[in-house]
């Protein structure tokens, strides 16, 4: 094998673990569960986004406007019942799969309250999907 058939194949294998790399760490409904977690502990609503469904999208908005609401009246201590009290910084998930739904149960390490939440996929993303009718089971 000559040098620029070995330097084309390791630029292709090369090529190979950084699509696999990237497909494991976005393609996956645990992945898409810890960036909406990791979101939720900043309360950056609009960054959570990127890893909801449109039909989710309302409840965000919903949750932002609440927060904001609640600070300007000095009420900032009563944020965490929006969540129900979750310690995003204490959650545990386990994802089970089917073809294109998956269900996320999500527990709060501390008190063993479990929520399930369903994701779908689409374009290849796995999208949390709440939509504004439903609500999780605990």
């Amino acid at each position: 094998m000559n040098k620029k058939t070995a330097y084309h194949l390791l630029i292709g294998l090369l090529y190979c673990s950084m699509i696999s790399c990237e497909i494991a760490e976005s393609g996956s409904p645990e992945a898409s569960m810890s960036g909406f977690i990791e979101c939720m502990k900043q309360q950056d609503f609009q960054k959570a986004k990127d890893y909801t469904s449109q039909n989710t999208d309302a409840i965000l908005d919903f949750m932002d406007t609440r927060i904001q609401m609640l600070e300007q009246m000095g009420k900032s201590d009563e944020t965490a019942s929006l969540f129900g009290g979750i310690d995003f910084n204490n959650v545990s998930v386990e994802c089970t799969r089917s073809e294109k739904t998956a269900i996320c149960t999500c527990c709060a390490l501390k008190t063993d309250d479990c929520s399930e939440i369903q994701l779908l996929q689409r374009s290849g993303k796995w999208l949390i999907d709440m939509p504004k009718e439903s609500s999780t089971t605990n």
